[in-house]
C-alpha cells in the first residue's frame, strides 16, 4: 500500500469518526481521489475502454454469485459509508440529467 492509499484510509477514518454526511464535499472528495488512485496507471486513452470492461464486470458480478474477494482494508461502518458517498453521488448526477 502506498502513502497515498495510506493518507486516503486516515481520511475516510477521519470523516466516519466525525459522522460525516456522505453527501458532503470532503466525502465526494474521497470517492474522487480513490478513483484517481485506482486510475492513475491508465493511459487517458485507454479510459473509455476501462470503463466498458469495468461496466460488463460489474454486469457479471451482479447475476453471478462469485466467490473472489480483494483484501479490504476498510471496516464494515467505512465500507458502508462509502458505499452511501457514491449512492449520493449517483443521485446528485441523477438530478443533474432530469
Amino acid at each position: 500500500m502506498n502513502l497515498e492509499m495510506l493518507d486516503l484510509l486516515a481520511t475516510i477514518k477521519e470523516l466516519v469518526q466525525k459522522d460525516a454526511s456522505p453527501s458532503s464535499p470532503e466525502a465526494f472528495d474521497v470517492v474522487k481521489k480513490m478513483t484517481e488512485l485506482a486510475t492513475k496507471n491508465i493511459k487517458d486513452e485507454d479510459l473509455e475502454m476501462f470503463a466498458e470492461q469495468l461496466e460488463k464486470a460489474q454486469a457479471i458480478t451482479e447475476s453471478e454469485e462469485i466467490d473472489f474477494y480483494l483484501p479490504n482494508f476498510f471496516t464494515s461502518e467505512e465500507e458502508a459509508f462509502i458505499e452511501d458517498i457514491l449512492k449520493e453521488m449517483e443521485a446528485l448526477q441523477n438530478k443533474k440529467e432530469d
